[in-house]
């Protein structure tokens, strides 16, 4: 059987650029070509709709594993310019801040019109915040035993308000359900 190649272009100053500056080249294509972006939103299609579940728990619960309570403990207590910061409440403040990188993704997906790839990028964020639960020894827990199952809640209660199609919400409940995911 004859092995096909396909020759990836040598760009090595293109290969250096970084996402910003990437973005301003693709979008001068664009303007100087027109006719590229029937072509460019395909790719940028294909590759937002290829979301892993798995990945995106991984991801999360990789960065919230990654809070050390020592972290947390020296970021709490007298602040300078306000009253005195609890532990469990600068924990909370720590969560919700890696969380709202993802909701941020997740709102995304809802203003691109991509329902399934919301709905599966939604699922690999509550996947994420389960493992913490049940499956993790995060540091962070130290602080909020509970409070990981409000955040699941919260994530299940805000794609729902962006989504308007119930059969995506039910896929999601069924799925959860299969899963064991008790929010």
């Amino acid at each position: 059987m004859a092995r096909t190649s396909t020759k990836q272009a040598k760009t090595p100053l293109l290969d250096t650029l970084d996402g910003e500056r990437a973005r301003i080249v693709l979008y001068q294509l664009i303007r100087d070509d027109p006719g590229l972006a029937p072509h460019a939103k395909a790719i940028a299609r294909t590759f937002l709709e290829s979301v892993e579940i798995e990945r995106v728990a991984d991801a999360l619960s990789s960065e919230i594993e990654a809070i050390e309570i020592e972290d947390i403990w020296e970021s709490s207590g007298r602040q300078r310019d306000g009253p005195y910061l609890h532990p469990s409440e600068r924990a909370y403040e720590m969560l919700e801040e890696i969380v709202e990188g993802y909701m941020h993704e997740l709102r995304s997906y809802a203003k691109r019109g991509m329902a399934k790839a919301g709905r599966e990028y939604c699922k690999g964020i509550i996947l994420g915040l389960w493992h913490i639960k049940t499956e993790s020894h995060a540091d962070i827990l130290e602080e909020l035993p509970d409070e990981i199952t409000d955040f699941i809640g919260t994530v299940i209660e805000e794609w729902e308000k962006m989504v308007s199609i119930p059969d995506e919400r039910a896929i999601l409940h069924k799925w959860m359900e299969q899963k064991g995911i008790i929010p």
